[in-house]
């Protein structure tokens, strides 16, 4: 099946070939259909499968098809002209979503404009003035234009919430509420992403209207085209093992990457700065991303990234979500994310659009729990590689943490031993006893009450009723 087939305006179709897009994957193809319908939905697929064209197409396609009223010789008017809005949860995503759109309406009357936050607020109201009919942005730039009086959703029609959960999941809730109470009855909601948590859903559910559910048992599991494996791995080696999935043994220190399009998680800013910088230390060209870097040191790092002058991305979840790197083949998780569904979204940045991939996870002794809610979650476990022989990656630090842990955990295990064995006496003496690990004082004498004289000092008997 092609596009073709979906009933999409032709310049929209133009455009896709334009794209060398020319199978839709199968969350377009559930999908499209839903929304040339006019339905409200709720669409989960795995990461990677092409969730954004499978509302931008059909968007576009409507907003040719049925253009803002014209008055007679005059041009729309610009406060008219906006019919939908795509809400992103990061900065990053947005533009990405609107480097998309752009693409597809390139070569049509339609126009696109993109509002973020860490960016001037001028040019954005001037893009605004001079109209546009599909808004894409983050909410909280969204709803300061809003309330500034500089964006009307008046005739907003299409409303697309694209990584939902992660929205949410990072207290956008309060705004996205708010900008859905702005737009009139009629709209129609479409929320996308790759994890529903249920707390996401009971909520998203008050504004839609009976929606369409595409892909509900998909949503917990990574991408099939995906390969993966899990390390356990002492913290003081975990260095060591990511050099040398990178490198290969020591003995190639000094030539080119084994891998490149690696991006790598961290599960903090600190700790990406320091990963970054020891892959660096090594000779590895690398990227950083985080929350503390400015909009233009991030989207650098990706672009040269994409471009593959890099050849490592060091992120926090940040990247995680949402956005299409085509470069990106591996995915090394340095640490398991806080969430389960985050393990989603990482690894499915690995041979983002249906490419093969390969995903690495490290996990320490302190993490298991969380790997076995990420288990629990997936519903699979990959298979554990053994660990190599880091010789040569290791530096002496490390080679003196590895000696403190192995004694720490020897003396804790006959901590634990002698414990066993102290325990164990106790049970035998009370046995003997007859104790049975009760109150021994409940089993002694009474001490005999002895009366004192009138004159005797208190303190070593009972006085006598009498007195005497």
């Amino acid at each position: 099946m092609d596009f073709g087939g979906f009933g999409l305006n032709p310049l929209v179709t133009a455009a896709l070939e334009r794209m060398s897009i020319k199978v839709p994957t199968e969350i377009q193809q559930r999908s499209i259909p839903l929304v040339m319908e006019g339905r409200d939905l709720l669409a989960l697929a795995p990461t990677g499968t092409g969730k954004t064209l499978s509302f931008l197409a059909p968007i576009c396609s409507r907003l040719l098809d049925n253009p803002p009223p014209k008055a007679a010789r005059k041009r729309v008017n610009p406060a008219q002209r906006l019919r939908a809005v795509v809400i992103c949860p990061t900065r990053e995503l947005a533009r990405q979503t609107d480097t998309v759109a752009r693409d597809l309406v390139g070569q049509t009357v339609l126009k696109t404009c993109l509002v973020h936050g860490k960016t001037g607020i001028l040019q954005q109201r001037e893009q605004l003035e001079s109209g546009c009919d599909i808004l894409i942005g983050t909410p909280g730039r969204i709803l300061e234009l809003v309330t500034g009086g500089d964006l009307s959703l008046a005739n907003v029609r299409d409303v697309v919430i694209d990584e939902g959960d992660r929205m949410f999941d990072m207290g956008f809730a309060p705004q996205v509420r708010n900008i859905l109470k702005r737009i009139p009855p009629g709209r129609r909601i479409m929320l996308f992403s790759a994890t529903l948590p249920p707390h996401v859903e009971s909520m998203i559910d008050r504004f839609q209207e009976e929606p369409a559910r595409v892909g509900m048992h998909a949503h917990s599991r990574a991408a099939d085209h995906l390969e993966l494996a899990i390390y356990r791995v002492p913290d003081p080696s975990r260095m060591a093992l990511l050099l040398w999935l990178l490198m290969g043994p020591a003995s190639r220190r000094n030539e080119r990457p084994v891998r490149r399009g690696v991006l790598v998680f961290t599960r903090t800013r600190r700790r990406a700065g320091w990963v970054a910088q020891a892959l660096r230390s090594n000779g590895i060209n690398v990227g950083l991303i985080h929350g503390d870097r400015s909009q233009a040191q991030r989207q650098r790092a990706l672009d040269e990234f994409a471009a593959g002058r890099t050849q490592v991305l060091v992120s926090t979840d940040l990247a995680a979500r949402g956005l299409h790197i085509a470069t990106a083949r591996t995915v090394i998780n340095y640490d398991l994310p806080l969430a389960p569904e985050e393990y989603v979204h990482r690894v499915g940045r690995a041979g983002h659009g249906g490419d093969h991939g390969e995903a690495f996870t490290f996990i320490g002794d302190r993490e298991q729990p969380r790997w076995e809610r990420i288990v629990a979650m997936t519903g699979e476990e990959p298979p554990e590689s053994p660990l190599p022989d880091l010789t040569g990656w290791l530096r002496p630090a490390d080679l003196l943490r590895l000696e403190q842990s192995r004694t720490r955990r020897s003396h804790e295990e006959n901590e634990e031993t002698e414990q066993r064995g102290r325990s164990r006496k106790t049970d035998r003496s009370e046995k003997r006893s007859g104790g049975s690990g009760k109150d021994p004082s409940k089993y002694r004498r009474p001490r005999r009450s002895r009366p004192i004289g009138k004159n005797q000092k208190p303190g070593t008997g009972v006085r006598r009723p009498d007195g005497s």
